[in-house]
């Protein structure tokens, strides 16, 4: 953010030294990052006068000029084709040096003329783009002047790296209230005196907001009768001196009071607006719209759009259309100034990849007490400049209004966390000087704080304490040499993020953190369409992860080639896709952005050991450890399903992760092509479970029955089943059929063989089956297993293989 030290001296009286001013502003927060003095820019460039011309006698293009710099006269060789005698411009002496491209002037010989000094266009000032003819000066301009005293006022600009939680200070009103309470002294706000006429406005403009939550507020004022021309030199110094490109004088007006009061504004033709009426809407999937820019862009259902009776004029907070756009022929203006959901800025911004000025701030929130102050500041200047006929009042639709928030504050917090004590006069002078508003509380040592709405950063004590020390000076705070320490802790009940960590630390498995940004190769595995990086750094970060494991499988590969072969680890982390889950709430419609935990065993079951069999991870092993997390957060209804398809090519015979018929993971070994792409030659074993699973029972209680007095008893059954059966679907029938004694059923066992016919599968299953008024008798038990099988062959043609 460029702010002019000149234009701060507007609304603040400053007696101290721009470095003073800028050391200050830097410890307070908004650090300056640099200073461009136009002294130093524009060293040797002084006012000078063309005493004559004549033309080069050796090119027809060149003329030779003699300049007066107010000391003595140079010759200078010309090729700009307006200059002429009597003239007053900008002249760079021998030693100056060019800003537009940092060229040094030496005197030189230009086709046997010799040259001392250089006559300056505004593009060779850095003042705009005309590098065909040079800057001509008014006749008031002294030869002999500095440039920078007569064209800038010697002024200075300050870069400020403006934090995005201090939308409040992207602009100059907004930094010299900083100052103001930094160095005590009365701020100065605009006085704003309208000259209006007797036809009301809202005889001619009506404002429809359709979408309340995305526009709070938006106020239109109307102007007519205004010649459209260039603004006064003042203004378009001003503007240049940050950086602005001067337009015309309506254009410059709202570029001026953005800058000035940091609420970004735009002017519409009244006359291109049909019907006088502007409606805010969400667009329609598909719309196309033309920017200013002069690019048609395809929109979507999640842009805000101005429009009026017909048509798209505008991307809300973003750009203008060329539709409505102020041009030469304008007479009557409409005024726009609105308050914008932060949210919906940012996400048409960033779609469209279409940053600018008014986005920069509407992203970051805006004051949405100053849109109407803002906007009669417009019209008044726009009628000062061009002599136009104010319509009486404003259209001020404002449907959902946004008031100050109201934070309790104890004085003793200040003491409590800075380690000083602050007299609580000087705590109520800052908080006032910052524009807070200091309540007396009924609870005895506490305020009630109204934080201003320009400061939508301040939400919670702890930022009221923040904001005083930043204004008190974290000089003015002493070192603190001693701490007490604490020896009891609140018993605070740990986030789910932590207890399944506790969970995993205690099982022995180390925790891994890869990149969200990934080869778009690896995605390919999952079958989910990924989220494509539009500026990849390089070619291993071209996607979005839409699964953790391809990145766990890459460290299994890293500590594999480093003698490291037996692993359990976890990793909880977010992935991404186009293809949203069932149920999710995603905020851009058709992406999806969750959190996921894997697991991944591989290598030898128990550390070297004489005493310990050398047995490795299988199937069994990760399965028992699913189950096991599981439990830990009392999940007991999941339901596991062999996938006959799977377009998850990282697992081959995956089984299925589901509760209450939605798919929320699975589990099993990982493809040997899987392997093989990262270099892995032993069997590895991997699950991954959505992470809301567990959060919607994170708080569940668990219930506890009594033990069964008689035993259960366990039988294993057998059945060669069709492929396209799946264990979900056997284990419902098993269940039902063998009620009421079958107490359990669980998944042993999977066989595929020719033996048993092509397309075909043996699933085995064991029972446990129980009454909780006598103990069973083989009758009981040999006609329960009946029933089973019979319901086994009758819905899924199944036969009882043992």
């Amino acid at each position: 953010m460029n702010i002019s030290f000149n234009w701060l001296q507007d609304y603040i009286t400053i007696h101290e030294s721009p470095e003073e001013i800028a050391g200050r502003l830097t410890m307070a927060g908004l650090e300056v990052e640099a200073i461009r003095s136009t002294r130093e820019t524009y060293a040797n460039f002084v006012v000078g006068k063309v005493r004559d011309v004549r033309q080069h006698p050796n090119a027809d293009r060149l003329t030779v000029c003699d300049v007066y710099d107010g000391k003595q006269t140079h010759t200078v060789v010309c090729g700009a084709p307006n200059v002429a005698t009597g003239q007053k411009i900008v002249f760079a002496r021998v030693g100056s040096v060019v800003p537009a491209n940092g060229m040094h002037v030496k005197e030189v010989e230009i086709r046997g003329q010799k040259s001392a000094g250089m006559i300056c266009s505004e593009y060779e000032l850095d003042l705009g783009e005309d590098h065909e003819g040079i800057l001509v000066l008014s006749d008031d301009a002294e030869p002999g002047k500095q440039f920078s005293e007569y064209y800038w006022n010697g002024d200075v600009v300050f870069e400020i790296g403006i934090t995005p939680n201090r939308p409040d200070c992207l602009s100059h009103i907004g930094v010299a209230r900083d100052i103001a309470a930094l160095y005590k002294r009365p701020l100065r706000i605009p006085k704003i005196k309208l000259s209006e006429s007797r036809k009301p406005v809202k005889s001619a403009l009506t404002i429809d907001i359709q979408d309340k939550e995305h526009c709070p507020r938006y106020v239109g004022r109307l102007i007519e009768g205004v010649t459209i021309g260039e603004s006064p030199d003042w203004m378009q110094r001003r503007l240049k001196m940050i950086g602005v490109r001067p337009i015309n004088a309506v254009v410059d007006v709202t570029n001026y009071v953005m800058m000035e009061y940091g609420q970004p504004l735009h002017a519409f033709d009244f006359d291109l607006i049909h019907n006088g009426k502007i409606v805010v809407r969400l667009a329609n999937d598909g719309e196309k719209f033309v920017t200013l820019d002069e690019k048609e862009r395809t929109l979507t259902k999640n842009n805000l759009l101005i429009c009026d009776a017909k048509q798209p004029v505008a991307l809300a907070g973003v750009m203008g259309g060329m539709n409505s756009e102020i041009n030469n022929e304008t007479t009557s203006v409409l005024i726009e100034s609105a308050y914008f959901a932060p949210s919906s800025v940012r996400h048409t911004s960033r779609q469209l990849g279409l940053v600018t000025e008014s986005s920069y701030r509407f992203e970051r929130g805006v004051d949405p007490s100053r849109t109407a102050e803002a906007a009669d500041r417009a019209v008044q200047l726009i009628q000062q400049l061009t002599g136009g006929t104010m319509y009486r009042g404003r259209v001020d639709a404002y449907p959902k209004k946004i008031k100050p928030i109201n934070i309790p504050f104890r004085n003793k917090q200040v003491e409590r966390v800075l380690g000083i004590a602050i007299p609580a006069s000087s705590v109520k002078s800052i908080l006032k000087r910052l524009g807070v508003e200091v309540k007396e509380s009924k609870k005895k040592g506490e305020w009630r704080c109204v934080v201003p709405t320009y400061r939508p950063d301040i939400e919670r004590e702890i930022d009221l304490v923040e904001e005083i020390v930043r204004v008190y000076g974290f000089d003015n705070v002493p070192a603190q040499e001693t701490a007490a320490i604490r020896f009891t802790a609140d018993d605070v009940r740990p986030g789910i993020h932590e207890r399944i960590r506790e969970w995993f630390v205690g099982a022995g498995y180390n925790e891994v953190v890869c990149n969200s940004m990934v080869p778009g190769t690896w995605n390919i595995f999952t079958g989910k369409p990924a989220v494509t990086v539009n500026n990849p750094q390089n070619q291993d970060m071209t996607d979005l992860r839409t699964s953790l494991i391809p990145g766990m499988l890459q460290v299994v590969g890293h500590n594999m080639n480093r003698g490291n072969h037996s692993l359990r680890l976890y990793e909880i982390g977010h992935i991404f896709s186009h293809d949203p889950f069932p149920g999710s709430k995603n905020y851009i419609q058709n992406y999806h952005e969750g959190e996921t935990i894997a697991i991944m065993l591989t290598g030898a079951r128990n550390p070297e050991d004489w005493s310990l069999k050398d047995a490795t991870y299988d199937f069994y092993d990760l399965k028992g450890e699913v189950e096991s997390l599981e439990s830990k957060f009392n999940l007991d209804k999941i339901e596991y399903n062999i996938y006959n398809t799977n377009s998850n090519t990282l697992i081959d015979e995956a089984v299925g992760i589901e509760f209450k018929g939605i798919s929320r993971g699975y589990f099993g070994k990982v493809s040997k092509e899987v392997l093989k792409s990262f270099d892995i030659e032993v069997d590895v074993y991997a699950a991954e479970i959505d992470l809301e699973l567990f959060s919607e029972f994170s708080h569940v209680e668990k219930k506890y029955s009594e033990v069964p007095k008689y035993p259960p008893v366990h039988r294993d059954l057998a059945f060669i089943l069709d492929e396209k059966v799946t264990y979900h679907e056997l284990d419902q029938i098993v269940r039902e059929s063998g009620q009421p004694l079958v107490d359990n059923v669980s998944f042993f066992d999977i066989y595929r063989d020719d033996k048993i016919g092509n397309d075909k599968k043996s699933i085995a299953i064991s029972l446990e089956m129980l009454s909780k008024e006598k103990t069973l008798t083989q009758p009981e038990i040999e006609e329960t297993l009946s029933r089973i099988v019979k319901a086994v062959e009758k819905n899924l043609g199944g036969v009882l293989r043992s």
